[in-house]
């Protein structure tokens, strides 16, 4: 269980003040680490110069997922009678966007200097170096 998720529980069955601007500030910590992580990993990975592509293209598809999702899963719970063909399809998608995230690889930067070409793992190690 995520710490989001356990001060989300915390918060509803505090029965003392202190208790609720604690399960409320680590609260509001966890759950908003997604939201500055997100951008952050897209720029480390993609860089800068494909931001506002890569953050539109994201930004659709999970507009996309989010309201095309739960109307066919409801469609799907009303044909079979049954949640579990819809939490089984979650999951199949679910398991196709894990495999395809990590199938993912960023594009290496280079940048000409001279006659060589430095690669960002060459960049890496000269910052580890200083």
């Amino acid at each position: 269980m995520s710490a989001y998720r356990r001060c989300e529980y915390g918060f509803a069955l505090a029965r003392e003040f202190w208790a609720l601007v604690v399960f409320t500030f680590v609260g509001g910590i966890t759950g908003a680490a997604p939201i500055a992580f997100g951008p952050l990993v897209q720029v480390n990975t993609l860089g800068r110069r494909r931001y506002g592509s890569v953050a539109g293209l994201l930004g659709v598809a999970f507009t996309l997922g989010a309201t095309t999702g739960p109307p066919l899963v409801g469609r799907l719970a009303d044909v079979t009678g049954s949640y579990t063909a819809s939490f089984e399809v979650c999951a199949l998608v679910a398991l196709v966007g894990a495999v395809a995230s990590f199938l993912c690889v960023a594009p290496a930067r280079e940048r000409l200097v001279g006659r060589n070409r430095i690669t960002a793992a060459d960049l890496y190690a000269d910052t580890l170096r200083q």
